[in-house]
């Protein structure tokens, strides 16, 4: 294979990658995600590809497909070329059944590497990505030589950044645990555990299984506290681990918006009312677009349609709404359109991303950009009900688009069918929305598609 030498000078190295595990660093070339790997690295590597276990995780689908690269950096032995996952949904974007998937197949991962004699030196969530509804693990200079079989490497960490976090998730929502997460490789001490627990242990919430301490007590594990800090030493067995992690069930609550869409939702598919069936129409004739990203998704209901009925490959389905994400992932995941569909727990507008943070953190509207962006019934709720200004929201939108919006105006405002008519602003009218919209995007289209909805269709300028 001819090498092709690049200045390391000119390498945009991901911030996120500091080669603290001596084994390389991620970065990004001509839109491909490449590892410059040490000396130690690649003989890591190598001994990967000598034992099977890299072609094994490979084709089991527990990491991108990953091959050596042409190219080559001075002051790095090889460097590899690893499949891009796109779009990179991070974990405080995940619903809560996303999140304790992510921990199961954490644990998962561990055990099939085991039978190699390696582990993961690791275990916060950031290593895994969510290629679809399907969880992926993306860092190969964590996977390590098992040298103390008693003790999984990674646990303690797994404990404070993933099982902590599902415990509190399960009686508090997503709000409390969001604030953890978007600190990038940020835990939960055990002192912050037990006190955030017993905050949230009230009533039938206290009814539930054991907690994380409990358990390892009953599994015969010391726990040692000092400084502060949780040390667990002794054996454990990690299927148990994973039973304990599937024992928590959230604390369902019934939100304003969680079941919209489950009118259309039968056993066998989804109904496509006249409205729809124009929204797959007009998509459908956008044909040099592939992917979308729905935002106000809810469960998902246009953007399944869209798949099954167009020549889109993906979707992101983005909603703030957590609950009604957690049922469209749910309901897709181990299917055909769990692999086209991303789902994403998301306020598009007032992003979760930290302050200042974006160079390690970056937005969702870099990482999610999409060819077409949709925002269906959702304008009116922002601009009537939070007084967000419309070109602000439109600029918004069109950070998400690579080429299209389609974006519904609702002229009757809050009012929608069977209820009494509520009065709007004066300034509130068709005009002034399709004046803002021709200000800011090439307009394509205007289609009544019922009495409160008006889709406009337009093009990036």
């Amino acid at each position: 294979m001819s090498r092709v030498s690049i200045n390391k000078e000119e390498i945009e190295w991901n911030p996120l990658s500091l080669g603290a595990d001596n084994f390389g660093r991620v970065f990004c070339n001509g839109g491909k995600i490449y590892r410059a790997l040490t000396v130690e690295g690649a003989k890591r590597y190598h001994d990967f590809v000598s034992s099977d276990l890299l072609m094994n995780l490979i084709n089991l689908k527990y990491i991108p497909n990953t091959v050596v690269s042409e190219l080559h950096i001075p002051g790095f032995e090889l460097v590899l070329e690893h499949e891009r996952v796109d779009p990179f949904i991070m974990p405080y974007e995940w619903t809560f059944t996303m999140f304790q998937d992510a921990a199961l197949f954490m644990l998962e991962f561990n055990v099939f590497l085991r039978q190699y004699g390696y582990q993961t030196m690791d275990g916060h969530p950031y290593n895994i990505v969510f290629k679809g509804c399907t969880p992926v693990f993306i860092d190969l200079g964590s996977i390590v030589p098992i040298l103390q079989k008693t003790k999984w490497q990674g646990l303690d960490e797994f404990k404070c950044s993933m099982i902590n976090y599902i415990d509190i998730w399960a009686n508090s929502g997503s709000f409390f645990i969001q604030s953890f997460l978007n600190n990038v490789m940020n835990t939960m001490s055990e002192v912050d555990y037990l006190k955030f627990r017993s905050i949230y242990s009230v009533g039938s919430m206290s009814k539930k299984t054991s907690t994380i301490v409990s358990f390892l007590k009953k599994k015969s594990v010391r726990l040692l506290k000092r400084e502060n800090k949780v040390e667990m030493k002794g054996t454990l067995n990690l299927e148990e681990i994973k039973e304990y992690v599937k024992s928590f069930t959230r604390n369902e609550k019934t939100t304003l918006w969680n079941n919209y869409h489950q009118e259309y939702i039968t056993d066998l598919e989804i109904l496509k009312t006249p409205r729809f069936s124009r929204i797959i129409e007009i998509v459908d004739h956008l044909e040099d677009a592939e992917t979308l990203i729905d935002l106000g998704a809810n469960m998902g209901v246009v953007s399944r349609l869209i798949l099954t009925n167009t020549h889109i490959t993906h979707c992101v389905c983005a909603d703030y709404d957590e609950d009604a994400v957690d049922k469209l992932y749910m309901s897709i995941k181990g299917s055909v359109l769990g692999s086209k569909i991303s789902p994403m727990h998301l306020n598009f507008v007032y992003s979760n991303n930290p302050l200042g943070r974006e160079s390690t953190m970056p937005y969702a509207n870099g990482r999610c950009k999409s060819d077409i962006v949709m925002a269906l019934a959702v304008t009116h709720h922002l601009l009537l009900s939070q007084n967000v200004n419309i070109d602000y929201l439109f600029e918004v939108i069109a950070k998400y688009a690579n080429k299209y919006v389609l974006i519904e105006f609702m002229p009757l405002g809050l009012w929608y069918s069977g209820c009494v008519k509520v009065d709007v602003p004066a300034w509130y009218t068709l005009e002034w929305f399709r004046e803002s919209f021709c200000s800011k995007f090439v307009f394509l289209s205007e289609d009544v598609l019922e009495e409160n909805r008006i889709l406009f269709t337009g093009k990036l300028n």
